[in-house]
């Protein structure tokens, strides 16, 4: 008779995978005593920074254009704050850069030019609508801050400056 086979070793159970180390948290540095000004090396050109104006105010004109309701003002209100950032960064670069030059001014004031008569017929689709929309009351309290914002003009009135624009700056109001 054939001695009984022995019993296979039970295999050793596998070693508990060592815990990823946690991740040091991240130490916020101390804030600066003055925020600096935006890289110019994003927008080096007066032409580079004119895109970046015109990509803004489209948005802007494109969010206020597609306006129906309460949530479609507070989206509206979003592209409001991410187009005064981009402002505030082409402000801070154009100040960094040499004066433009008669072109680059020409150039702004295209695009500018570009952008206000949109603005005048999207103006006038939303009064339309706001006549119509029983929640006209709700969706006005909701963008009054963001289109009466004193920063926005601000930078506009200080970029039309830089670009020889503010004989031509004329404010687009609601209501008018």
């Amino acid at each position: 008779v054939a001695p009984a086979p022995a019993p296979a070793p039970t295999p050793a159970p596998a070693p508990a995978p060592e815990p990823e180390p946690e991740p040091e948290p991240e130490v916020a540095p101390a804030p600066a005593p003055a925020p600096e000004p935006a890289k110019t090396s994003q927008a080096s050109t007066h032409s580079e920074l004119g895109a970046k104006v015109s990509e803004a105010m489209m948005s802007i004109m494109d969010g206020m254009g597609s306006i129906t309701d309460v949530k479609s003002a507070e989206a509206f209100v979003k592209t409001m704050e991410g187009a005064s950032t981009t402002l505030k960064e082409v402000l801070a670069a154009a100040e960094a850069l040499d004066p433009p030059t008669d072109e680059e001014k020409e150039a702004m004031k295209a695009i500018k030019e570009g952008f206000e008569g949109k603005a005048q017929a999207i103006g006038q689709k939303m009064f339309q609508m706001m006549a119509e929309n029983p929640d006209a009351e709700a969706i006005g309290a909701v963008l009054m801050e963001s289109l009466n914002n004193p920063q926005m003009k601000e930078m506009s009135d200080k970029l039309d400056a830089i670009y020889g624009l503010e004989d031509e700056a004329e404010e687009l109001e609601i209501g008018e």
